[in-house]
């Protein structure tokens, strides 16, 4: 799934923008290209019902803690795997009605010390599902 809109991405000429701000055609600190953004509604029939909460993993740009959603796909000893079965996850009461994510030219999107897959599904993240 996706991000908090607050996310900050750091971009290769050195500048932050939170994942809310990123443009198409921006470029990752990676060198990975925003080729598109997406914004997801997250909720169920009214604004009281939310579908996914966040979780907290340390170590995002600038060590500010990156706001997640549990089932949004991060690279972990050596395959794709699900942020909430990461070591370091938190799962915080935070949520929001709107959730963002990406899509690059790679389907990476590296966050500090972190790389994520991004909004699409491709055979090679699949292949390395359980």
């Amino acid at each position: 799934l996706c991000f908090h809109k607050d996310t900050k991405l750091k971009l290769k000429n050195g500048n932050f923008k939170t994942i809310k701000e990123i443009n198409l055609g921006d470029i990752l600190k990676n060198g990975d290209i925003i080729e598109g953004k997406v914004e997801v509604k997250n909720w169920n029939n009214d604004l009281d019902n939310i579908k996914e909460e966040f979780y907290s993993l340390p170590n995002g740009e600038n060590k500010e803690d990156i706001l997640v959603t549990g089932k949004h796909l991060i690279w972990l000893n050596d395959k794709w795997d699900y942020v909430k079965n990461h070591p370091l996850a938190k799962k915080t009461n935070t949520s929001s009605p709107f959730l963002y994510c990406l899509i690059t030219n790679n389907h990476h999107i590296s966050i500090g010390d972190y790389t994520f897959w991004d909004w699409e599904d491709t055979p090679d993240m699949v292949k390395h599902l359980n």
